[in-house]
């Protein structure tokens, strides 16, 4: 074999050496500073000053705010950190940090090995933090995992400089919660316990049919600390101000059917119209007689020109939307923060770190035109 065929020979640094490097450098504690300002950006809750060994939870983060985390660190950093793991294991920010670290140190490694064993003589790997910048790799290791000096045989970059979050708090920012203190976990747990005792049918009910009834009321913003008391009462039957559950115990509704019973539940008067009606039928899709009649009286009552009939509110919403914006030419909607607009993509939002529109909803793509 001629000179020039022979394979070129260069040393390669094993991912264990590059992960040492990079955590004597200090990438840990700036992809701690970079992973606050991501939470900040994207619930709008500054964790500048929170302990990086304080559960997510604690600093007033919750499930959706995780599965947000999980997606924007995949595209922020390239490395895949389920949601999954945010609940299980990396359940603080040091925890994550290290983790994104070490993950982020294993694919340099895994791209200076391609690129020495081609000929190279340095290596570079792109990251969402800084500008990356080489770093001398001061020991070559060989296969069997010793190590030797030897003087620049690879490059692998450095995080640049520290980007920890440093913000201005505003009054209409929100600042991470105090961690909760055994006094709570204790009260929290006591309640658990009185709720699970007085509603033991709803408790079972959920978990028979969890395995095929999604039910987001479940799930929304789960925190493991109320993991118990996260369950709907089934109820068995409602009349006037008053629910009675499935193990007979009566709550006064308070929250009116979340606002759309203004008479209460089953007034006898309601009841007697919906049965002569299902008499005649329910014709659907065809106008009804009824329709005009309630346009005028909603008119009346409200002092509008004119009114329609929604199946949803979230429909409602929408109709609104366009029409608002094609009278008026303009696209800026004002929403009402910690208020429901709706179950659709454009009103799924929140106000991020820096006051821009972040969605709430996982990769829902947010557009600079109309929402920002």
């Amino acid at each position: 074999m001629s000179e020039a065929a022979k394979p070129v020979e260069e040393p390669v640094a094993a991912p264990e050496a590059v992960a040492d490097l990079v955590a004597e450098s200090g990438a840990t504690t700036n992809y701690e500073g970079a992973i606050r300002e991501l939470i900040f950006d994207l619930t709008g809750i500054d964790v500048t000053g929170a302990p990086a060994d304080a559960n997510f939870f604690e600093l007033g983060l919750d499930s959706l705010s995780l599965t947000q985390i999980s997606q924007s660190l995949q595209q922020k950093f390239k490395v895949k950190i389920s949601f999954q793991d945010l609940m299980d294991e990396l359940t603080t920010i040091g925890d994550l940090s290290a983790r994104v670290a070490e993950l982020a140190a294993q694919a340099s490694a895994r791209a200076g090995a391609q690129v020495a064993t081609s000929g190279a003589k340095a290596l570079y790997y792109g990251n969402a933090i800084g500008t990356a910048e080489t770093v001398p790799v001061t020991k070559r290791v060989d296969e069997r995992g010793s190590t030797e000096s030897q003087e620049n045989i690879a490059s692998v970059p450095s995080i640049g400089g520290s980007v920890a979050a440093s913000f201005t708090t505003t009054k209409s920012q929100a600042v991470a919660a105090a961690p909760v203190t055994d006094v709570q976990r204790a009260g929290v747990k006591q309640l658990a316990e009185e709720y699970n005792r007085k509603t033991p049918t709803s408790k079972a009910h959920v978990q028979q049919h969890r395995h095929v009834l999604a039910d987001p009321r479940v799930v929304a913003g789960f925190n493991p600390m109320l993991k118990e008391l996260v369950y709907p009462l089934v109820v068995e039957r409602a009349k006037g101000a008053y629910l009675w559950d499935t193990d007979g115990n009566r709550y006064i509704d308070m929250l009116n059917g979340f606002g759309c019973i203004y008479f209460g539940h089953s007034p006898d008067f309601v009841l007697e119209e919906v049965e002569k009606q299902m008499a005649l039928g329910f014709a659907i899709g065809q106008q009804t007689e009824l329709a005009g009649e309630c346009a005028l009286l909603m008119s009346e009552m409200t002092g509008l020109e004119r009114a329609t009939f929604t199946n949803t509110g979230s429909e409602a919403v929408m109709a609104a939307m366009r029409i608002a914006r094609t009278v008026t030419g303009r696209n800026l909607i004002a929403m009402f923060r910690g208020s429901y607009h709706g179950m659709f993509d454009e009103v799924l939002l929140q106000r991020g770190g820096r006051g821009q529109s972040m969605p709430i909803a996982p990769a829902r793509f947010v557009s600079t035109q109309f929402d920002q």
